[in-house]
Protein backbone atom coordinates (compact mmCIF):
# COMPACT_ATOMS: atom_id res chain seq x y z
CA UNK A 1 0.00 0.00 0.00
CA UNK A 2 1.41 3.59 -0.79
CA UNK A 3 0.95 6.46 1.08
CA UNK A 4 0.93 9.79 -0.57
CA UNK A 5 2.87 12.50 1.86
CA UNK A 6 1.66 16.15 0.36
CA UNK A 7 1.97 19.41 1.90
CA UNK A 8 -1.72 20.46 1.57
CA UNK A 9 -0.90 23.56 3.76
CA UNK A 10 0.98 24.79 1.39
CA UNK A 11 -0.35 28.09 0.07
CA UNK A 12 -1.58 28.38 -3.54
CA UNK A 13 -0.17 31.83 -3.88
CA UNK A 14 3.58 32.53 -2.98
CA UNK A 15 4.06 36.47 -3.21
CA UNK A 16 7.72 35.90 -1.89
CA UNK A 17 8.00 34.22 -5.36
CA UNK A 18 5.65 37.26 -6.97
CA UNK A 19 8.13 40.05 -5.43
CA UNK A 20 11.14 38.29 -6.18
CA UNK A 21 10.73 37.98 -10.29
CA UNK A 22 8.78 41.53 -10.00
CA UNK A 23 12.63 42.75 -8.24
CA UNK A 24 14.32 40.78 -10.95
CA UNK A 25 12.35 42.28 -14.26
CA UNK A 26 12.84 45.62 -12.43
CA UNK A 27 16.65 45.47 -12.47
CA UNK A 28 16.63 44.14 -15.62
CA UNK A 29 14.45 46.67 -17.73
CA UNK A 30 16.72 49.24 -16.02
CA UNK A 31 19.89 47.66 -17.37
CA UNK A 32 18.33 47.37 -20.72
CA UNK A 33 16.83 50.35 -20.56
CA UNK A 34 20.32 52.10 -19.80
CA UNK A 35 22.19 49.99 -22.42
CA UNK A 36 19.26 51.18 -24.69
CA UNK A 37 19.62 55.35 -23.77
CA UNK A 38 23.43 54.77 -24.01
CA UNK A 39 22.93 52.89 -27.52
CA UNK A 40 20.56 55.92 -28.94
CA UNK A 41 22.54 58.90 -27.41
CA UNK A 42 25.61 57.61 -29.18
CA UNK A 43 24.13 57.50 -32.30
CA UNK A 44 21.55 60.33 -32.33
CA UNK A 45 24.15 62.94 -30.75
CA UNK A 46 21.94 65.66 -29.08
CA UNK A 47 24.68 68.78 -30.62
CA UNK A 48 23.86 67.41 -34.42
CA UNK A 49 19.96 68.44 -34.85
CA UNK A 50 18.43 65.65 -37.33
CA UNK A 51 20.55 62.79 -36.00
CA UNK A 52 17.98 61.29 -34.10
CA UNK A 53 15.22 61.39 -37.15
CA UNK A 54 15.37 57.82 -38.48
CA UNK A 55 15.26 56.39 -34.79
CA UNK A 56 12.39 55.81 -34.05
CA UNK A 57 10.98 52.53 -35.11
CA UNK A 58 14.07 51.23 -33.34
CA UNK A 59 13.23 52.83 -30.41
CA UNK A 60 9.92 50.92 -30.68
CA UNK A 61 11.58 47.47 -30.93
CA UNK A 62 14.14 47.78 -28.56
CA UNK A 63 11.14 48.99 -25.99
CA UNK A 64 9.13 45.64 -26.49
CA UNK A 65 12.34 43.69 -26.68
CA UNK A 66 13.60 44.64 -23.47
CA UNK A 67 10.33 44.56 -22.00
CA UNK A 68 9.94 41.20 -23.04
CA UNK A 69 13.25 39.95 -21.89
CA UNK A 70 12.63 41.37 -18.19
CA UNK A 71 9.52 39.96 -17.99
CA UNK A 72 10.79 36.57 -18.91
CA UNK A 73 13.95 36.44 -16.55
CA UNK A 74 11.24 37.63 -13.39
CA UNK A 75 8.33 35.72 -14.73
CA UNK A 76 10.19 32.93 -15.20
CA UNK A 77 11.98 33.16 -11.80
CA UNK A 78 8.84 33.45 -9.75
CA UNK A 79 7.18 30.39 -11.38
CA UNK A 80 10.90 28.45 -10.52
CA UNK A 81 10.10 29.95 -6.91
CA UNK A 82 6.38 29.22 -6.97
CA UNK A 83 4.69 26.43 -5.20
CA UNK A 84 1.91 25.82 -7.63
CA UNK A 85 0.33 27.92 -10.44
CA UNK A 86 3.98 29.06 -12.12
CA UNK A 87 2.02 30.48 -15.34
CA UNK A 88 0.06 32.30 -12.72
CA UNK A 89 2.87 33.54 -10.51
CA UNK A 90 4.70 34.94 -13.93
CA UNK A 91 1.57 36.70 -14.90
CA UNK A 92 0.96 38.30 -11.46
CA UNK A 93 4.45 39.42 -12.07
CA UNK A 94 4.41 40.92 -14.80
CA UNK A 95 1.09 43.16 -13.61
CA UNK A 96 2.95 43.78 -10.81
CA UNK A 97 6.40 45.05 -12.70
CA UNK A 98 3.77 46.78 -15.10
CA UNK A 99 2.21 49.11 -12.94
CA UNK A 100 5.09 49.98 -10.79
CA UNK A 101 7.13 50.65 -14.12
CA UNK A 102 3.78 52.67 -15.39
CA UNK A 103 4.00 54.48 -11.75
CA UNK A 104 7.65 55.49 -11.98
CA UNK A 105 7.14 56.46 -15.28
CA UNK A 106 4.49 59.19 -14.97
CA UNK A 107 6.28 60.38 -12.06
CA UNK A 108 9.39 61.21 -13.65
CA UNK A 109 7.59 62.49 -16.30
CA UNK A 110 5.27 64.28 -14.28
CA UNK A 111 8.39 66.21 -12.72
CA UNK A 112 9.64 66.62 -15.97
CA UNK A 113 6.55 68.19 -17.64
CA UNK A 114 6.43 70.40 -14.57
CA UNK A 115 9.78 71.92 -14.65
CA UNK A 116 9.08 72.48 -18.77
CA UNK A 117 5.66 72.30 -19.30
CA UNK A 118 6.17 74.76 -21.95
CA UNK A 119 8.24 73.28 -23.92
CA UNK A 120 6.85 69.93 -23.63
CA UNK A 121 3.33 71.08 -24.90
CA UNK A 122 5.28 72.62 -27.92
CA UNK A 123 6.90 69.37 -28.30
CA UNK A 124 4.00 67.52 -28.05
CA UNK A 125 1.99 69.67 -30.58
CA UNK A 126 4.49 69.14 -32.95
CA UNK A 127 4.79 65.54 -32.74
CA UNK A 128 1.45 64.04 -32.94
CA UNK A 129 2.74 60.86 -35.63
CA UNK A 130 6.08 59.71 -32.87
CA UNK A 131 2.93 59.93 -30.04
CA UNK A 132 0.56 57.72 -31.94
CA UNK A 133 3.87 55.08 -32.37
CA UNK A 134 4.52 55.37 -29.16
CA UNK A 135 1.08 54.61 -28.09
CA UNK A 136 1.00 51.41 -30.48
CA UNK A 137 4.87 50.88 -29.63
CA UNK A 138 3.37 50.57 -25.75
CA UNK A 139 0.14 48.53 -26.53
CA UNK A 140 2.13 45.92 -28.32
CA UNK A 141 4.58 45.37 -25.74
CA UNK A 142 2.21 45.09 -23.10
CA UNK A 143 0.67 42.44 -24.78
CA UNK A 144 3.84 40.59 -25.46
CA UNK A 145 5.01 41.06 -21.79
CA UNK A 146 1.60 38.97 -21.03
CA UNK A 147 2.19 36.25 -22.88
CA UNK A 148 5.61 36.01 -22.25
CA UNK A 149 5.18 36.18 -18.45
CA UNK A 150 2.40 33.43 -18.78
CA UNK A 151 4.67 31.15 -20.67
CA UNK A 152 8.20 31.97 -18.81
CA UNK A 153 6.16 31.26 -15.62
CA UNK A 154 4.87 28.03 -16.70
CA UNK A 155 8.39 27.25 -18.11
CA UNK A 156 10.36 27.76 -14.72
CA UNK A 157 7.64 26.15 -12.51
CA UNK A 158 9.29 22.65 -11.06
CA UNK A 159 5.83 21.61 -10.03
CA UNK A 160 4.50 20.23 -6.96
CA UNK A 161 6.71 18.40 -4.61
CA UNK A 162 4.92 14.72 -3.92
CA UNK A 163 5.98 12.09 -1.55
CA UNK A 164 5.13 8.56 -1.36
CA UNK A 165 6.07 5.77 1.11
CA UNK A 166 5.65 2.48 0.45
CA UNK A 167 4.68 -0.03 3.20
CA UNK A 168 8.26 -0.78 3.83
CA UNK A 169 9.10 2.26 4.62
CA UNK A 170 10.80 3.32 1.23
CA UNK A 171 10.58 7.09 0.56
CA UNK A 172 10.07 8.30 -3.38
CA UNK A 173 10.37 12.30 -4.29
CA UNK A 174 9.17 13.59 -7.18
CA UNK A 175 7.69 16.70 -8.94
CA UNK A 176 4.59 16.81 -10.88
Amino acid sequence: MNTLVANSSAPRLSWGAILAGVSLSLVVYLLLGVLGTAVTVTLASPTDPGSGAGTGPFTGIWLVASTGAAIAVGAYFAGRFAHSHGALHGLLCWAITTLLTVYIFTSVAGSIFGLAATAAAEGLMLAPHALTWAAWWTLIALVVGAIIATVCGRLGYRGQLHVFQDADGRTEVFRS
